[in-house]
């Protein structure tokens, strides 16, 4: 799949909701050193990684020759950011990049744009993705409650989609873990609709996917969905993987395929997989096999 407009509705994180005075931390910055610390990030990572970051005008969310997502994609709507919530994004962008080595990101990844909202059909999205650009949506902080490091979860899980799309994915290795009877959506109408129930159910359910082998139910919409699902706590949150993991035998399974396709695309990986925890774990699970 060559974009997520179609094949993720556009998930707000509801779950894990975590009270943050962090924006009062950033309200308390003076607007020039502000400007300053968002040039330097920005130049940082444009140096590093070759990518073009863009938060001002939506109309200029596009790189020739590629035509802009919303020229193609009639129903794709973006607002400007409120320039309050850049640095925060920028902060986590800068934070989870530093995980990947910079030749994996030029190869998959050329722009990064920083919306104040993100809207496909009316759904609401917290990032989506399109050619090799990246949409995070900045008013993730505007709620009074939201997860620890949402931008950086929302960029893992959006980054993820092109390593699945366009790399040599174990498509029949990951389907073989989910049960029998168990198929994803292909259609992307059912897809949305499907993911879109998501907030209709009761996170005492959780149990029931867990067991499927599911981190959060918004895999069950597709493929794709799921892996971004584990990519956002791989890269974002290995401990509480970690520690659901251990619970159930089916996320454990998913969890090592995961983790072995990402050190395929870069053997560096294995050094972040090893210090969070992950690579550990996975050898201790195939020893008590």
């Amino acid at each position: 799949m060559l974009f997520s407009g179609r094949t993720k509705p556009f998930r707000m994180f509801y779950a894990f909701l975590v009270v943050t005075a962090a924006m009062g931390i950033y309200m308390a910055i003076p607007p020039r050193i502000q400007a300053d610390r968002i040039e330097g990030i920005m130049n940082e990572l444009t140096s590093k990684y070759h990518l073009v970051i863009r938060y001002g005008d939506p109309s200029e969310f596009w790189i020739a020759p590629q035509p802009p997502v919303d020229k193609v994609l009639n129903d794709i709507r973006f607002k400007r950011v409120d320039m309050r919530y850049v640095l925060p994004v920028l902060e986590e962008l800068r934070e989870a990049l530093r995980i990947y080595p910079p030749e994996l990101i030029k190869k998959y990844l050329s722009a990064v744009f920083i919306a104040g909202e993100i809207k496909d059909d009316g759904w609401s999205s917290g990032g989506m993705y399109w050619n090799s650009w990246i949409y995070l949506n900045a008013s993730l902080y505007a709620d009074d409650f939201r997860p620890s490091r949402p931008y950086a979860m929302v960029f893992h899980g959006e980054l993820s989609s092109f390593f699945f799309s366009r790399a040599d994915f174990p498509v029949a290795e990951w389907a073989s873990v989910n049960d029998p009877n168990f198929q994803y959506f292909t259609n992307d109408d059912d897809i949305v609709r499907a993911a879109a129930r998501k907030s209709q159910r009761d996170p005492k359910e959780a149990p029931s996917w867990y067991r499927s082998g599911f981190v959060d139910d918004y895999g069950m919409s597709s493929m794709e969905n799921d892996f971004n699902m584990y990519a956002e706590l791989a890269m974002g949150q290995p401990a509480k993987l970690i520690e659901l993991a251990k619970k159930y035998p089916k996320l454990a399974k998913k969890t090592s395929i995961f983790v072995k396709f990402y050190c395929g695309l870069a053997p560096e990986l294995r050094d972040y997989f090893k210090s969070a925890g992950l690579l550990t774990f996975l050898n201790d699970t195939s020893e008590q096999r």
